[in-house]
């Protein structure tokens, strides 16, 4: 089985739970879903969560920083995020 775990970090913990599941899954590919530098707050996770809220309202979603692989490739595609807002 072919496994893809995509991972969005804002302050490094989901990064942390992700490597966790990969130390797991040795075989899986990893994808780092990142957007420009300097697009959301560092220190401010309101008003990023604020802000991406804005971004799904108006459907003006931001160009990624990484390409994304072949997705048809994968049987099994873990996604990971913040959840700010339950």
């Amino acid at each position: 089985m072919k496994i893809l775990i995509a991972t969005y970090s804002w302050s490094g913990r989901t990064a942390r739970l992700a490597d966790q599941i990969a130390d797991r899954l040795p075989d899986a590919d990893r994808y780092q879903i990142a957007v420009p530098d300097g697009t959301y707050s560092v220190t401010d996770m309101y008003a990023t969560s604020d802000q991406a809220t804005q971004q799904l309202k108006t459907g003006n979603y931001l160009a990624l920083v990484n390409p994304l692989p072949d997705l048809g490739r994968y049987d099994l595609i873990l996604v990971s995020s913040p959840v700010w807002s339950g």
